[in-house]
């Protein structure tokens, strides 16, 4: 620091001597301009007479005229070089008095000059005026070059001064906040220890404290941010660390409380990630340093979320306003990551409270903030927020908006490599086809599935490889509903050859749907015992499985078998299958399907199908017998009235009355 006071010091001296200088200098200028002035005016006399003479010396004349102005020339060059040095003054001078030296030059070249003149002594004159004019314009061009120089160097010392000046000013604040932290310690130890006295062994104990708490500290964020993210264990273990933690350890007690706060929120115990932000908070606002700031916004950021997974937006909202006000003005980059995924909660908490409007301000908010921050966490907080109200307009039918967002996304963010930023680009094609779908624009639907699967296809990600057995899927069911029975089969047969090994339920649910729904088309295409031999493939892979979705898929399939048997197998096959699905399921429709199928087998009364429909509530109906309209098509008479009746009821005016009233007309028949 001394240095630098001493190099302000002969900075100032610098200064001084570089001014007194300058202003010698512009004497000698001034001088200079006076000796070039009486030149000019030399010169200017020389063109007035030559111009002026008479007819016969106008060729001799204009030659050296020439010259003359060659020189001008020259002059201007040097004059133009001094004008941008800052002699502007200078120009409105010399144009007077060039004029005038003009005009008596050429009054005088009238007198003196003649054609014996011109020829005897004008190359002479010329060279003489040249070499007077010369070394002249030499000694000024270098004068002014050094006078530049000096000026450029005066503001060079100017500068390093100011940069001094602010440094010392920053080694200042730093010094008197380091003197407020040791206070701060020295009360903690005064409060805590008791008055310490030098001891090695004292010391010897606190170091290997703190060695210990950082080396349990170390396995649990290992396992926190492992890929499992044990939470459970994590926690374990940042709590030893907190055991054994000596007290002045400060910044590894706040981190280890923020992760312990990080570990209740993955372990859904979002009471205590609350309670511990809170504490956390009063510890932190007690702080005089600034140096844990970052800590207070990790804090209460952790509570706004604790807050909104409590169902209790309204605080979460606030608090989140709070945090926004207390850090309006830092823009420090990990400020800023706390700052922006507390916003893009509150924008949550927001459409959880019905404040739509508030809830896209916040998020508009985001992009306006943070859209070109190169930081990836905050990035990814920018993403989410795009796909956030790219769905909520999507949810309040605001499709095209939703259909924008999405392809900000897609378009701007695909070419990431980080796995999370592919994961919000693959949700948001998936989404964008969802939405088209919503539009009834099946075939760009069907468009949004195929480019889902061919782009991220080989993915390491269970998440991106969720969506594409999905988008596969959802690809096989559009093209059921256009009849492209062979286009929604190599969908499906995809589908199922590529994750048929796959462990994660969900891609399993999406598994179930593809094999049934290809059991549909086989049937519709006249292949019933195909359709029959994977429902048997389906049975087998499935039975055991301890999804409750699955599992209602696995009961569904039941009854659509005993259906299809109705075209293939025997009546006792049939009947055994019927029985089946009524041991497995619960489901009322199911049962009253099985009923009428058993109507149909002629083992029950079209009164015990009645019956065993009325208990459905009719917005729960979703059954249809497409799959055997050529067999349902041979009853005739009473009987095929009363089929026809039962089958307008499922798959059309859901009414009981009229079914009844239907039966009841069918008896006119007999």
């Amino acid at each position: 620091m001394e240095a630098r006071l001493h190099s302000t010091k002969h900075t100032n001296q610098t200064t001084s001597e570089i001014s007194n200088k300058a202003n010698t200098n512009a004497a000698q200028v001034q001088t200079m301009k006076a000796q070039l002035a009486e030149l000019k005016a030399r010169l200017a006399g020389l063109d007035k007479s030559i111009n002026d003479t008479k007819a016969s010396q106008n060729i001799l004349i204009e030659r050296h005229g020439e010259r003359i102005e060659d020189v001008w020339s020259y002059i201007g060059i040097f004059l133009g070089a001094i004008t941008l040095l800052g002699l502007f003054g200078g120009l409105s001078t010399y144009f007077s008095v060039r004029n005038k030296a003009k005009a008596e030059a050429r009054e005088e070249a009238q007198r003196i000059i003649t054609r014996e003149w011109v020829n005897s002594k004008g190359d002479e004159a010329f060279e003489q005026l040249k070499q007077d004019i010369t070394p002249k314009l030499d000694a000024l061009e270098a004068e002014y070059s050094t006078r530049f120089k000096l000026i450029l160097d005066k503001k060079y010392h100017q500068y390093e001064s100011q940069i001094d000046s602010r440094i010392k000013k920053k080694f200042d604040e730093f010094d008197k906040e380091k003197e407020q932290k040791i206070k701060s310690l020295d009360d903690l130890l005064s409060n805590n220890l008791g008055e310490l006295k030098p001891n090695n062994d004292n010391e010897n104990n606190q170091s290997h404290d703190t060695n210990q708490a950082q080396q349990f500290y170390e396995q649990g964020a290992s396992k926190l941010y492992s890929e499992k993210r044990d939470a459970s264990e994590a926690l374990n273990y940042f709590e030893k660390a907190e055991n054994c933690l000596p007290p002045h350890s400060q910044e590894l007690n706040y981190t280890i409380k923020t992760e312990k706060i990080v570990c209740y929120g993955l372990l859904r115990n979002f009471t205590e990630a609350l309670n511990k932000s809170n504490e956390l908070i009063q510890l932190l606002e007690k702080e005089p340093s600034s140096v844990f700031k970052g800590f207070l916004a990790a804090a209460m950021r952790n509570k706004s979320i604790s807050l909104s997974r409590l169902n209790r937006y309204k605080e979460a909202v606030e608090n989140t306003n709070k945090m926004l006000g207390i850090f309006k003005s830092d823009d420090e980059f990990l400020i800023s990551r706390h700052k922006v995924t507390a916003m893009r909660n509150k924008a949550g908490s927001l459409l959880k409270l019905n404040k739509i409007k508030d809830a896209f301000k916040t998020y508009d908010l985001i992009f306006e903030s943070y859209l070109n921050s190169t930081d990836e966490q905050i990035t990814y907080e920018v993403v989410s927020a795009y796909l956030n109200k790219a769905n909520t307009l999507e949810g309040i039918g605001l499709f095209d908006e939703a259909i924008k967002n999405y392809d900000i996304v897609i378009n701007k963010y695909r070419k990431l490599p980080n796995s999370n930023f592919q994961e919000l680009v693959s949700m948001s094609i998936f989404n964008k086809g969802i939405t088209l779908q919503q539009q009834d624009k099946t075939e760009e639907a069907i468009k949004c599935y195929e480019q889902l699967t061919k782009a991220c296809s080989r993915s390491s990600s269970d998440a991106i490889q969720e969506l594409i057995s999905r988008a596969m899927l959802y690809r096989g069911n559009k093209l059921f509903e256009l009849n492209r029975y062979s286009d929604a089969l190599e969908s499906y047969n995809t589908l199922i050859k590529k994750y048929v090994p796959h462990a994660r339920e969900a891609i399993k649910i999406n598994i179930a749907d593809a094999m049934y729904s290809k059991a549909l088309i086989l049937v519709r295409e006249g292949k019933a015992e195909q359709a029959l031999d994977l429902g048997k493939d389906f049975e087998s892979m499935f039975k055991d499985s301890d999804s409750p979705i699955i599992q209602n898929k696995v009961k569904l399939v039941f009854a659509d078998l005993a259906m299809v048997s109705l075209l293939t197998e025997p009546k006792e096959t049939t009947l055994k299958r019927i029985e089946k699905c009524e041991q497995h399921t619960q489901d009322k429709e199911s049962l009253a399907i099985m009923q009428f199928l058993r109507f149909l087998l002629d083992t029950s009364s079209i009164q015990s199908v009645l019956e065993s429909i009325k208990p459905i509530p009719t917005d729960e109906l979703t059954w249809g017998f497409e799959e055997i309209q050529s067999y349902l098509a041979e009853f005739t008479g009473e009987k095929g009235c009363r089929v026809k009746a039962v089958v307008a009821f499922f798959e059309a005016h859901k009414s009981i009355e009229k079914l009844e009233a239907d039966l009841a007309a069918c008896k006119t028949l007999s």
